[in-house]
């Protein structure tokens, strides 16, 4: 993560996120918001991050994160992410990033958020 080649193999999707003028971005299990803090210091267009984790240690680091970047006032901290806070959450163009350890699959049901039909959507 210090040195820039975390999840290289992204980098290419990540790049072209964040040229992509989005109004909404989440970021389900975010841990220390390695992904959430990085959006909101690199996008070109500034857009809504959310950051949701589940785990209270792992939202604290990336309160911490966010402040030390200067960009705690765009990182919204929550704690869990269903289908219903997913459909009220994305607005306009919108990215969700997911890495929630099998969680993915219920939540990213169409079915149930059809919003996701919308969205990009980048899965770990």
């Amino acid at each position: 993560k210090l040195i820039g080649s975390y999840e290289s193999e992204l980098h290419p999707v990540v790049k072209a996120a964040l040229n992509t003028p989005y109004e909404t971005v989440v970021d389900v299990g975010s841990a220390e918001g390695y992904y959430a803090v990085g959006f909101a210091l690199r996008m070109e267009h500034p857009a809504r991050i959310y950051a949701f984790d589940v785990n209270p240690e792992a939202r604290a680091l990336c309160e911490q994160l966010a402040t030390l970047n200067a960009v705690r006032d765009r990182v919204n901290l929550e704690a869990f992410c269903d289908g219903e806070r997913l459909q009220n959450t994305l607005v306009g163009k919108s990215l969700v990033i997911c890495d929630c350890e099998g969680y993915e699959t219920e939540l990213l049901n169409p079915a149930t958020v059809p919003v996701l039909r919308q969205a990009d959507i980048l899965v770990e």
